[in-house]
């Protein structure tokens, strides 16, 4: 309901927006709002508004192209779009792992595990960096932790089904540490250790 309400006052604003900030800053919103409502066709349309305004928003610069994004998977948009505007992303945010584990997930969900397990791999490579920098520097802006158990659970769940149960078990314990009442990190977890001795598990 709330977000329902926003919508008729952000048309509103919509409409009165003259300069390219105020027009990026409805477009965001509105971007935001339609997402929220589970419109993704408009939330893409408005995503795309957004970005060709240039306008950043301070703090969530990434969020419109993890919207859009976002917005193409669930609309089933073709293959090729997704991974174009993927790559757009990466260009302009070099060193954000989010746009690698989007990438990882689309392949994931459909069932690529070769592909999606080359991106996941980048994704961490870059994740790994993050955490590094973040050590070193607290104001580098952590975009990407809410993923990461995700990360590791497809991950985990690749090795798994490939045969490699020892990894999965690696990955699964790792991405504990992030979160430990992960379902399918949890379950993972308990698939890798079936079979096995108590000496092993010790």
């Amino acid at each position: 309901q709330k977000a329902n309400r926003n919508l008729s006052i952000l048309k509103q604003r919509e409409t009165m927006a003259v300069t390219k900030r105020d027009k990026g800053d409805s477009y965001f919103f509105l971007m935001d709002t339609y997402n929220c409502l589970g419109n993704y066709e408009k939330a893409r349309e408005y995503a795309q508004k957004t970005i060709e305004t240039g306008v950043l928003m301070l703090g969530v610069e990434i969020r419109t192209y993890t919207v859009l994004i976002s917005a193409m998977i669930n609309l089933g948009v073709d293959e090729q779009e997704i991974t174009i505007e993927i790559e757009r992303a990466r260009e302009k945010f070099p060193k954000e792992p989010f746009f690698l584990i989007q990438l990882g997930y689309y392949y994931y969900v459909n069932l690529d595990f070769l592909k999606a397990e080359k991106y996941l791999n980048m994704a961490l490579n870059l994740r790994k960096d993050v955490e590094n920098r973040i050590s070193n520097d607290n104001s580098v802006k952590d975009n990407s932790l809410k993923l990461v158990p995700a990360l590791y659970s497809y991950l985990g769940d690749i090795y798994f089904r490939r045969g490699h149960i020892q990894r999965a078990l690696e990955i699964s314990l790792q991405g504990m540490k992030y979160s430990k009442y992960n379902h399918l990190l949890t379950r993972i977890l308990y698939k890798s250790l079936l079979g096995r001795s108590v000496v092993d598990i010790i």
